[in-house]
């Protein structure tokens, strides 16, 4: 099987205590049963506090966390005490593949970075190049990809393709790319009722889609073409796969212009408002954006409900 990594994902470093918004805190931190096995074996005292952390619920075993919702193992100076006293080969399974995904085909495993961690935000929304996709040589036995899987893979490379093609603002790339779509998308603020209902982690995030009806939002400077680029980029990689469970890669691609709109019009609305917003600003958005909407499913399925293709 081969794994297929965007050029930037060998850069990606955690910022441990320097982080302003951990990711050992607000979220469940369920514990796989191979790491499992191995705390009921740790001695000593770390061993026993390890095994007095976790709870199990409807069969998942999970560390019971603290107020704020904060992991028990997070220290106040925001570094990891299991790391300090173990390593970090002694993280569940879930600490230590975060942020990362991986979409499976018959021949590859893509993985990639989730944009709810400020640095991966930080490194692929900063990126000033084009990404391209690496493939790494794995061992092991691999399928030949189906025709479905070749088609939706080549369906996507020609959209990433669209919206890298750097002699045009990126407005018009986007533009481009919604002439393929066979519905209307509408204008972002007819999205707001169902981005209301849905479960939010932070306030704040409500906070920004009021924005959208107290100002009409200023359109972005050529300063946003390439982080906006990447954006783009990242949403059709990572989602497009998911056209292979339910056939609609188009609405993929309407969710990825439709977030990408989302997010512009906010900032778009913050500079009316008087703000200085810079690249800075997106990246923090749509960390936020991440953590709120890709990282529950049921969010992310409610909206790809919405933009379902024909």
């Amino acid at each position: 099987m081969k794994t297929v990594i965007p050029d930037y994902y060998p850069r990606f470093a955690c910022l441990m205590g320097a982080c302003r918004h951990t990711c050992c805190a607000g979220w469940e931190i369920d514990v796989d049963e191979e790491s499992l096995a191995r705390y009921r074996q740790l001695p000593g005292t770390f061993g026993a506090r390890i095994r007095e952390s976790l709870e199990e619920k409807d069969g998942v075993t999970s560390f019971r966390l603290g107020d704020g919702e904060r992991c028990p193992f997070l220290r106040e100076d925001g570094l990891c005490d299991m790391i300090v006293h173990l390593g970090k080969d002694s993280l569940c399974q879930i600490c230590a593949d975060h942020p990362r995904f991986r979409n499976y085909f018959s021949d590859r495993v893509e993985i990639g970075l989730g944009l709810c961690c400020e640095a991966a935000a930080a490194l692929i929304l900063k990126n000033p190049s084009p990404v391209t996709l690496c493939t790494l040589d794995t061992d092991g036995e691999t399928d030949a990809p189906d025709e479905e899987e070749q088609a939706l893979l080549a369906l996507r490379e020609r959209w990433i393709l669209t919206a890298q093609d750097r002699r045009l603002p990126f407005s018009r790339r986007l533009k481009a790319l919604e002439k393929e779509l066979t519905f209307p998308l509408q204008d972002v603020r007819a999205y707001l009722p169902l981005l209301r209902t849905l479960e939010t982690l932070d306030d704040s995030w409500q906070r920004q889609l009021d924005l959208l009806e107290s100002a009409s939002p200023l359109p972005l400077d050529s300063a946003f073409d390439a982080p906006m680029e990447q954006l783009l980029v990242y949403l059709l990689y990572r989602h497009v796969p998911a056209a292979l469970i339910d056939g609609d890669a188009e609405g993929k691609l309407g969710y990825a212009i439709l977030i990408c709109r989302l997010l512009s019009s906010i900032l778009g609305c913050r500079m009316a408002m008087g703000e200085h917003v810079t690249p800075d600003a997106l990246c923090d958005l749509a960390r936020m954006y991440s953590g709120e909407i890709e990282y529950s499913d049921e969010n992310l399925f409610a909206l790809f409900d919405e933009l379902a293709g024909t």
